[in-house]
């Protein structure tokens, strides 16, 4: 049964036999409705007896099985199974980007698959992934992305140094009208912590000037922008030392 195939194939493997096991191997990669777990497993033995041309045909057998985007399972699976050596990272770099990007923009993603390929995409690319990020939670974020999903980002942003990046997502989160406190003082602490109290200020003083903007959410963000003010009036500063 098509189910048994990963099984299948490691127990080939395990055997010696190569050829064979490669054989079954393909063919479980190639089925659709899988197990994210076959997928891993059945990926692992691909690339333990194949090595990086192994991990090309990964790509080849994705680009060519259209059945395999119904979920992210395949690619949540064979993403696991890549390696993380160096020798062969020139080769490896392109496939693992594909994958990466394709997990992300699947139509039929969840917010794992999603979250998964944006960190495999920051871990390999670093803040080269950001625009990316950056652009899917905009673009699609209130339907497949948890509010807190979006801080992760941001601050993922921050951490690469991208601050204005980070301050367009948080500015996102604040403008909904139905977040609840409990997201917008998450935000602020994020806000604070990345050392951005005055460019948040502006960026809700700029949401204040929404005339459609509804009075909660006006009264809201008057109490935030206040809460901001505070801060940074009282932020600590470094004592000078006298001598």
């Amino acid at each position: 049964m098509a189910e048994d195939r990963p099984d299948v194939a490691e127990a080939l493997s395990d055997a010696g036999a190569r050829d064979e096991a490669d054989e079954v191997a393909e063919l479980a990669l190639r089925t659709p409705n899988g197990y994210q777990r076959g997928y891993e497993n059945t990926a692992r033995i691909f690339i333990k007896n194949q090595g990086i041309t192994g991990v090309e045909q990964l790509l080849e057998i994705w680009r060519s099985t259209p059945l395999l985007a119904q979920d992210g399972r395949w690619l949540r699976g064979v993403i696991a199974a890549l390696p993380t050596c160096q020798e062969h990272w020139e080769r490896l770099l392109p496939v693992a980007r594909e994958l990466g990007r394709a997990l992300v923009a699947l139509p039929t993603a969840d917010s794992t698959s999603a979250m998964s390929g944006l960190r495999f995409l920051f871990d390999i690319e670093g803040a080269d992934a950001v625009p990316l990020a950056v652009d899917s939670a905009l673009r699609r974020s209130w339907s497949w992305l948890s509010w807190k999903d979006i801080r992760e980002i941001a601050s993922e942003c921050v951490a690469f140094g991208r601050l204005e990046d980070a301050i367009t997502l948080w500015r996102q989160i604040l403008s909904q009208p139905h977040t609840g406190p409990g997201i917008d003082l998450d935000v602020l602490e994020d806000i604070e912590a990345a050392g951005a109290t005055a460019e948040a200020a502006a960026c809700v003083m700029a949401l204040l000037d929404d005339k459609t903007l509804h009075a909660p959410r006006r009264l809201r963000l008057r109490q935030l922008l206040a809460w901001l003010e505070e801060g940074e009036r009282y932020a600590p500063m470094t004592p000078s030392v006298s001598t």
